[in-house]
């Protein structure tokens, strides 16, 4: 019997539980700080407990991650409308449902910037109809970890292609971490399906370990189908965490406008930030594209703002000269003081054969009011005012 394959495989055993431990730098239980168990069993409001912990900051430089991970247990069953609320003074306020929690834990990442030698975190729980009962273990932990940080970005070679056009999209995830992982990679989820494009060539898939500061990236071609403007899926990454749990990331949905053969010149609008407050200004792009295979003299676009939303810029772009398949960009910016829905056009005025007009597709703009709501400050002063009076009344009885 050869005796050499026992030893071997003990000292790869060995050797993965060294690589583990190296992942955890420092873990300090609840149970190890004086906690006990934390029970909740009041379904209509919630109840907390502030945990102080400890941070050693000789780890709070960028190789180190802090995660809280609670651990909790939903009584009966795990279906329903319990909720567990983690607060980390202004950073962090989240709340969690049972479906947040794989095997019964949850992580919270922690910002090392606002970690201090002493820290407090306030966790509530509120029961339901059909959890009666949520509880808090003194397992849960804080703790510090070398740790993958994966980012993934997806992104077309041009926003504006053909109807049968041939174009290149990039997909790439870089890990930003202190820490390995391995990663299934996928340029979409494999349940979504697109009649607008196809796929004719190139790298879709990637499975294998991703190390701390390198960048794994998938090249592929699509084929556009029909003229349309159409949102492109996002890429999904699998990892497993430093807990060894399995997460996912998505990345961002970019958008094409497939345009027709016809549409010699096309002008598009981006807008930097669709959602913004009143008196915010808000940065936008005019991009205009010679999809033809001849050049354009003297193109001019001119911006079609609606009343209310005020202009910081030009108004009106001339372009001298536009080579085939050349994009020419122009940077302007919007506010308004009032709130709504705006919508921004542009029209684009060229010589082909005769004077040609084209249209940009709308983009629009969301102005929210800064204003305080009034009416609901007003029903959760009452509300408070209600709840004091009836907690006087409670214990003076």
């Amino acid at each position: 019997m050869n005796k050499a394959i026992p030893a071997l495989a003990l000292l790869f055993i060995l050797l993965l539980a060294v690589n583990a431990s190296a992942k955890v730098i420092k873990e300090t239980s609840f149970n190890g700080s004086g906690y006990q168990d934390f029970l909740i069993e009041e379904k209509d409001s919630f109840l907390c407990q502030e945990i102080i912990f400890p941070q050693d900051l000789q780890y709070n430089s960028s190789e180190y991650y802090h995660f809280l991970s609670v651990h909790a247990q939903f009584l009966p069953i795990d279906i329903g409308r319990a909720q567990v609320q983690v607060i980390f003074g202004e950073d962090i306020n989240k709340f969690f449902s049972t479906k947040d929690f794989k095997n019964g834990w949850v992580r919270i990442l922690l910002p090392r910037e606002k970690l201090q030698e002493k820290n407090s975190v306030t966790i509530c729980g509120k029961a339901s109809d059909s959890i009666a009962q949520v509880k808090i273990l003194n397992d849960s932990k804080t703790g510090t970890y070398l740790s993958p940080e994966l980012i993934l970005e997806k992104t077309p070679e041009t926003f504006f292609p053909l109807t049968g056009e041939e174009i290149k999209i990039k997909v790439e995830l870089t890990n930003k971490g202190s820490e390995q992982a391995f990663v299934s990679l996928r340029h979409k989820k494999e349940i979504v399906e697109y009649d607008q494009i196809e796929v004719i060539r190139g790298k879709t898939f990637f499975d294998g370990l991703i190390e701390a500061g390198e960048t794994i990236a998938l090249d592929y071609s699509i084929k556009t189908v029909k003229t349309t403007e159409l949102q492109l899926p996002a890429a999904i990454a699998s990892y497993t965490n430093v807990f060894g749990e399995q997460e996912t990331i998505l990345s961002d949905y970019p958008v094409i406008y497939i345009l027709s053969n016809e549409q010699s010149i096309r002008p598009v609008i981006l807008v930097d930030n669709a959602l913004a407050k009143t008196g915010e200004k808000v940065e936008a792009t005019l991009a205009v594209k010679n999809n033809s295979i001849t050049s354009f003299q003297n193109l001019v676009t001119k911006l079609e703002l609606p009343e209310g939303l005020s202009l910081q810029g030009e108004k009106q772009f001339v372009i001298d000269s536009l080579s085939p398949g050349e994009t020419k960009y122009f940077k302007f910016a919007v506010l308004s003081n009032q709130p709504g829905k705006f919508d921004l056009g542009c029209v684009s005025t060229y010589l082909q054969k005769e004077i040609t007009q084209q249209q940009c597709p709308t983009s629009s703009l969301t102005i929210e009011s800064t204003q305080p709501n009034y009416p609901i400050i007003i029903g959760v002063g009452l509300l408070l005012a209600g709840i004091a009076i009836y907690a006087l009344m409670y214990f003076k009885g």
